[in-house]
């Protein structure tokens, strides 16, 4: 994870940032996509919770503040189960309870 953006582990974050705030701002699908898929890859990096523990950390905190702004209908209950950001969260906070 480090390798692909020089080691600058923020420039991830910023990534992820920029592509919400496009999403949010202006409606792009594309971004919301690009967000999405930033985010699953992510929370899929299990070793990332041991050699990287700040990061991780520092990635749900900025997630969750950028959930404040979703739509609340986005995780209605008949949908969270099958909700691909909702599940990825799950799996990453997960990494920390097991810490």
């Amino acid at each position: 994870m480090a390798r692909a953006c020089d080691g600058d582990m923020n420039a991830i974050l910023g990534e992820l940032q920029a592509a919400f705030i496009y999403f949010l701002m202006g409606q792009d699908f594309n971004s919301f996509e690009h967000w999405k898929q930033l985010l699953v890859m992510l929370c899929k990096c299990e070793s990332a919770a041991d050699t990287h523990t700040q990061f991780m950390m520092e990635l749900v905190d900025v997630v969750l503040h950028q959930l404040k702004h979703v739509p609340i209908e986005m995780f209605d209950e008949t949908l969270i189960e099958k909700n691909l950001v909702y599940q990825s969260l799950k799996v990453c906070i997960s990494y920390f309870i097991t810490i």
